[in-house]
């Protein structure tokens, strides 16, 4: 059974890049293959070198990055939402947010962020619009317009 669950930007690689500058922060003992969606090119091509990364502080961890055409990338997320293989972590767009928060395809942070004590000044505007309407933080800003903090953990 796979469960989702989301991380703090230390344990998603979208948001391990954001937060660490592709330094591998690791720590923890990641095993199996994280597949990663995102639909700019040049950002799959960027953050396939945090990917190496990652994967190296994290032995047993693969990361599979996917890029397809914004024309069809969240029409297939959605579609994956519904069918249950939605990828493990994938950039997210302003658009969308509330939307996948609302149907609770994603889950608070908060937990994560104390656990990791991760450094929420690294960012200095955006973080509340990532904010949902119960006040808990689901996203961490990638961009000017992304989030990348889903991932499935598996049971």
């Amino acid at each position: 059974m796979r469960i989702r669950k989301m991380a703090a930007a230390a344990l998603a690689v979208a948001a391990l890049a954001a937060a660490t500058g592709c330094g591998g922060a690791g720590g923890g003992s990641a095993a199996g293959t994280i597949n990663w969606w995102t639909w700019d090119e040049k950002q799959a091509q960027a953050y396939q070198v945090c990917a190496n990364a990652f994967e190296k502080a994290n032995p047993g961890a693969t990361v599979k990055i996917s890029q397809y055409d914004v024309v069809d990338y969240f029409t297939k997320l959605t579609a994956g939402f519904v069918a249950g293989n939605a990828p493990d972590a994938f950039q997210d767009s302003v658009q969308y947010f509330q939307a996948y928060a609302n149907q609770h395809q994603l889950l608070p942070l908060d937990d994560f962020i104390s656990k990791n004590h991760f450094d929420m000044t690294k960012y200095s505007v955006g973080v509340s619009s990532w904010k949902f309407t119960d006040g808990k933080q689901y996203a961490l800003p990638l961009d000017w317009a992304a989030a990348g903090i889903y991932y499935n953990k598996r049971c």
